[in-house]
């Protein structure tokens, strides 16, 4: 089990920008707390999740259609983006 959750600089501002979009049709705190709530499943079972590039793990929320890539280290996940499932990078 992972004691310690931390946000990239990019993680961050993608949360940022997307909850600004979904507050604008009164869902932000609906995405906050879907991310939150996928957060807690990666702190249970961090390794459940396959690595899909480098040593990178990516999840899907459950209600909002964005992914959350993270990366397992020393019982520490750093979360690196956050990203609508529809982008291209």
């Amino acid at each position: 089990m992972a004691d310690k959750t931390f946000f990239s600089e990019d993680a961050k501002r993608d949360i940022y920008t997307a909850k600004c979009q979904y507050d604008l049709a009164q869902k932000g705190d609906l995405f906050l707390d879907d991310i939150f709530n996928t957060l807690e499943v990666i702190k249970l079972m961090p390794e459940a999740f396959q690595i899909r590039y480098d040593s990178v793990r990516i999840v899907a929320l459950e209600h909002f259609n964005f992914t959350l890539h993270f990366e397992i280290k020393n019982d520490e996940i750093k979360i690196w983006r956050v990203l609508h499932q529809s982008q291209n990078y």
